[in-house]
């Protein structure tokens, strides 16, 4: 599948509420933020169409990708997941 298949694989997904596709596509490379033909992302897809679920799936997926843009890693995480460390899950 090509990224242009991808894309609006995840925009349908976000409109239909399918969790599930959308963190399949996401990581296999779409780009949560990219931007249909009317200008809506993912993320405004899921909202336009009452899909809270997915919409939730996103926000976690936008946070991901935009980490591992910045090069943080489990291994270079400037310290953040020590704030989790000794606490009960």
């Amino acid at each position: 599948m090509n990224q242009n298949d991808m894309q609006k694989a995840l925009w349908d997904a976000a409109k239909k509420g399918d969790k599930e596709k959308i963190r399949m596509l996401v990581v296999a490379g779409a780009d949560v933020t990219a931007m249909d033909d009317e200008g809506r992302t993912a993320l405004n897809i899921a909202s336009q169409n009452g899909q809270a679920d997915a919409y939730k799936t996103l926000l976690a997926a936008r946070e991901m990708q935009e980490l591992m843009r910045a090069g943080v890693t489990l291994e270079n995480d400037g310290g953040a997941s020590d704030k989790y460390k000794g606490r009960a899950a």
